[in-house]
């Protein structure tokens, strides 16, 4: 303690309470120390300060409290779990460095579909258990990096939204609920459909009723919205409101507040969407950019979704600075024993997680060793936490071992083994490091793409020393579509009569065209004939490889990504680079963007006119197929688009999507106005003109 206040004392206040000795023996214990005691000690022996901190529970001594700069008790240790210097130099400055605490809510999918396995996938855990898992590693990074005033909320929405009440209150300080937290994302159970709306509005009211502190949603879906109250485009903002009608059965009881713009609850909400479906559609996008969050989406959520969930925590967690630092996918040979994977840690981290995580599908139970940069295998007996999917370790660095610091800058290894039921098991492993010093920023323009546009991403690297930071590598692995969500619509064919039966089957209600169009994205999601097509094409590009394009200024690094095809963009990027004096610097993003086929061309686009006969007379019958310039259809969803004017006045038509890029326009026309010079819009743009 004596080391820790000379080292820490401008910032932290060191108290010792002796409660036994006489004052003479205390004198001359402290006496007796070896270099002394700087710092006050008192002399309690009717233990009037104890019984203010008294918790009612057994004491063992010595007894440690730590207490934030707001005087309230961050944490209590006692000496059934003895320190090293360098563990209690953790303790203490998880203090020097508190953070502002935070509120978060985790709003959570729970439709029907997230009982079936990802899109493309024949085996393994299901997307509702790879979402069980990704939240409790949250809460995992929570207690070994959160702040003892962080709350969380869990949210569940299906055909309804409710949420976790415990002791009157929905926002549960994280460090004192863990095992209730957990307890929940266990009992997560499914209804029918997606009252995405209603759970975002959910959390917006448990904010304004309870929220104190900096506010974050996250919100993960693997469908479209299709029960009001929904999320919707009011005149360039988003509102949550009742538009007097819904698609799926009952509608939501949670009610919606119109005219209000989701702005204005003063919360970054960080969105995730699940496969096909989900990320169709470019509402989640809009959500987190016009809330000042993150938009992730993956079409392999047995890939990514742990990764997705980890940056979401760091960017919530942003004043405390934790970072993923790698983030690496395997498999477990049994012939083979071990698996290996490698990470580096700078100078200034002064905390590090490791997550090794797998699938309950697979029946195996794994565990991992870690080497420290000087060749020391680590002793991990108190730091690891063993769970069923997964195993966690959390270390204070630097570490202490054999009465030694061990060096901890450099290149780390981790040394995978465990027992398989199949003779091999996929695995993840994360790494996090927390470092206030140290933070990598990434920015991209917050906008809507276009096939053909380039999305600029530019690396922030930081300015924490007088030496400069040397690039070692920089790696993007891009997730792309094999095939535009457009062109699969095209051409996954299915019937009328089959359209309505799949719809029906989950709308109660009317068949509407969105209900059709989920209907057939679901069908393809569930089609086995598919699942080569629907899993992302993976490639990784570096600097070092020479097949990756970037240019180096001052403290940034920019990176053309060229967008060529219509559908979900997924990227993560492994930066590598060092100083003098910070060491071997790693850290690991992901950016996802949702790219559109671009406006609609005329000269791309197809439009065929058959006159038609009925109750009314004569009238006209389109087929209008519309692509963009480059020639990519621009898809299903979108009949709203169109209009047809004679002149400048718009007429009365019906537009049928036939859910598969293609559109019928149907024109009837009373007597006065056959023979007139028509046109068909979409978009504003003539897609067809001649006479009715």
């Amino acid at each position: 303690m004596e080391n820790l206040w000379k080292k820490y004392g401008g910032s932290v206040q060191f108290i010792a309470v002796n409660l036994v000795q006489t004052l003479q023996d205390l004198q001359n214990w402290i006496a007796g120390m070896s270099g002394g005691v700087t710092f006050p000690v008192l002399h309690d022996p009717n233990w009037a300060i104890a019984r203010l901190y008294w918790t009612g529970s057994t004491i063992y001594f010595p007894l440690i409290y730590i207490i934030g700069a707001d005087t309230k008790i961050k944490s209590i240790y006692s000496s059934g779990t003895l320190f090293t210097e360098s563990e209690l130099e953790g303790h203490v400055t998880d203090v020097v460095y508190m953070r502002n605490p935070v509120d978060v809510e985790m709003v959570v999918d729970v439709s029907d579909s997230m009982n079936l396995l990802p899109a493309g996938a024949s085996s393994g855990d299901t997307k509702l258990m790879l979402l069980k898992q990704a939240a409790n590693i949250v809460l995992d990074l929570f207690m070994a990096h959160g702040q003892q005033g962080d709350t969380m909320g869990l949210v569940r929405f299906t055909d309804n939204a409710s949420e976790f009440e415990f002791g009157g209150k929905k926002l549960l300080p994280i460090s004192q609920n863990e095992t209730r937290l957990r307890g929940e994302f266990a009992a997560l159970v499914t209804g029918t459909c997606t009252a995405m709306g209603a759970g975002l509005q959910t959390a917006f009211d448990t904010f304004v009723a309870e929220g104190t502190q900096q506010r974050f949603a996250v919100l993960c879906t693997d469908g479209m919205q299709n029960i009001e109250p929904k999320v919707t485009d009011v005149s360039g903002h988003l509102e949550i409101i009742d538009s007097g009608g819904w698609l799926c059965g009952g509608h939501s009881s949670t009610p919606p507040h119109p005219g209000t713009d989701i702005k204005t609850y003063a919360t970054r909400v960080h969105t995730i969407g699940i496969g096909l479906t989900a990320t169709y559609e470019p509402m989640l996008q809009s959500i987190a950019n016009q809330t000042g969050g993150f938009y992730r989406g993956t079409h392999d959520p047995q890939t990514d979704l742990d990764l997705i969930y980890a940056v979401d925590l760091c960017n919530c967690l942003a004043s405390g600075s934790p970072s993923v630092v790698r983030h690496a996918t395997g498999t477990l040979v049994a012939e083979k024993c071990q698996a290996v994977e490698t990470f580096s840690v700078n100078r200034s981290a002064r905390k590090l997680s490791v997550v090794l995580s797998w699938q309950k599908s697979q029946c195996c139970f794994l565990t991992f060793w870690l080497r420290a940069p000087d060749g020391t295998l680590l002793t991990l007996d108190r730091e690891m936490k063993t769970f069923e999917d997964r195993c966690v370790a959390s270390i204070y660095l630097p570490k202490e071992q054999d009465e030694k610091k061990l060096n901890y800058v450099g290149r780390w290894t981790m040394i995978i083994r465990g027992e398989t039921a199949a003779g091999s098991a996929d695995y993840h492993m994360l790494a996090l490091v927390e470092d206030r010093e140290i933070k990598c920023g990434l920015h991209y323009p917050r906008k809507t793409y276009s096939v053909g546009d380039v999305l600029p991403l530019t690396i922030y690297l930081p300015e924490v020393t007088k030496s400069p930071f040397r690039l070692l590598d920089l790696v993007i692995e891009s997730a792309l579509p094999r095939v535009s969500p457009g062109e699969l619509l095209q051409n996954y064919r299915m019937s009328a009569w089959e359209l309505e039966r799949s719809a029906a089957a989950r709308a109660i209600s009317k068949i509407d065209p969105r209900a059709l169009l989920q209907s057939k994205l679901r069908r393809i999601e569930a089609d086995p004939r598919m699942r080569g097509l629907l899993q992302p094409e993976r490639k990784r590009r570096s600097v070092r490889a020479g097949t990756l394009e970037c240019s180096l200024k001052e403290r940034e690094i920019r990176v053309p990504l060229h967008l060529t095809q219509a559908g979900l963009a997924s990227y993560k990027l492994e930066i590598f680079c060092e100083s003098n004096d910070t060491g071997p610097v790693d850290r690991t993003d992901l950016v996802s963007v949702l790219v559109g086929a671009g406006p609609v061309d005329p000269k791309s686009s197809s439009a065929a006119a058959v006159t038609t006969e009925g109750k009314g007379g004569p009238g006209l019958s389109l087929m209008i197929t519309p692509r963009s310039e480059r020639g990519e259809l621009l898809g299903p969803g979108l009949a709203q688009e169109i209009r047809v004017v004679i002149g400048k006045e718009p007429i009365k038509a019906t537009v049928i999507d036939l859910i598969d890029g293609t559109y019928c326009v149907e024109i009837s026309h009373p007597e006065d106005i056959k023979k007139a010079p028509a046109a068909v819009l979409f978009g504003g743009k003539t897609l067809w003109s001649g006479l009715v």
